[in-house]
């Protein structure tokens, strides 16, 4: 007989890449981040080939610190533009809805959640300033609620930490699952 084990006692780890939380939550209206959006479920309401949602994605205008805008075409390459263009290709443009309104996360106990990790966590923060997502007071309260949590910052790193520094973040995640990690026992081992 099977003996069903419960997933908390199955996962040996997590890794938190950069997650967005508050920034896109109730906060995201300070940010270039809802421009974004908003840019992004317009491209995706058009619709059209890839290619051109791509093309439509470089021209969104974000707000920049100090007045101003800049393209996103300026601030991600083409391949990424591409990728993101074939997500928007397959998404019903209303749920970036919740996004952009800073609702997503309504209803959500953030602080709840975080103390039932029982795992060892990896959170690898990108640089605020360079286009990361998390907050130092949202990764601040990331470390304090869960009981083992490592944090990695990567300066002068945007959001795609793993586009921009996969050698960085592939060592970290071994280091850290060297070190952190152990084997996960299943009934029979």
């Amino acid at each position: 007989m099977n003996k069903r084990i419960p997933i908390s006692d199955r996962v040996g780890g997590i890794l938190l890449e950069d997650p967005p939380f508050h920034t896109m939550g109730n906060r995201i209206a300070d940010t270039a981040w809802q421009a974004q959006f908003i840019g992004m479920r317009a491209a995706a309401e058009a619709g059209g080939s890839r290619e051109a949602i791509a093309d439509a994605l470089v021209d969104i205008r974000l707000p920049i610190s100090g007045g101003g805008f800049k393209r996103l075409g300026d601030l991600r390459d083409r391949a990424s533009l591409a990728w993101s263009a074939q997500c928007l290709s397959q998404l019903d443009p209303e749920v970036l809805t919740p996004v952009i309104e800073g609702r997503w996360l309504d209803g959500y106990d953030f602080p709840g959640a975080l103390s039932r990790v029982r795992c060892p966590a990896l959170l690898l923060q990108a640089d605020p300033s360079a286009g990361g997502a998390l907050t130092d007071a949202d990764a601040e309260a990331l470390v304090a609620a869960i009981s083992d949590c490592q944090r990695v910052s990567l300066a002068g790193c945007g959001h795609n930490l793993h586009r921009d520094r996969p050698e960085v973040v592939l060592r970290a995640f071994a280091d850290f699952a060297c070190s952190r990690l152990s084997p996960i026992q299943t009934p029979g081992t």
